[in-house]
């Protein structure tokens, strides 16, 4: 997801197995991304995979970025989250939500 400006963030997903990924939608507006996000109401933005693969989640913001995986993260205007599962065993996010603003 791009805002069309410098905010952006960006969510990958790659391995052999089953992933399901609930993100309800996604909003770009007025130069802010908000990836995890139904319109006007919050989601549980989870992640369930099985298999072995690799779960990349970056944003980049103009002003500063925020993430449920890192809770209280101020002061950050990007991040990289990135974690890896191996042989035949279940990978789980209870709620990646972000916002790039």
């Amino acid at each position: 997801m791009d805002s069309g400006s410098t905010n952006s963030a960006r969510l990958d997903l790659i391995g052999t197995g089953n992933a399901n990924i609930d993100c309800m939608s996604s909003e770009a507006k007025e130069g802010q991304v908000r990836l995890g996000w139904g319109c006007g109401c919050y989601t549980n933005a989870d992640i369930v995979a099985t298999g072995s693969g690799t779960f990349n989640l970056q944003a980049v913001g103009d002003t500063s970025t925020t993430t449920a995986l890192a809770p209280g993260m101020t002061g950050a205007n990007s991040f990289n989250f990135i974690a890896s599962w191996a042989g035949n065993s279940t990978f789980t996010i209870p709620d990646y939500s972000t916002t790039a603003d």
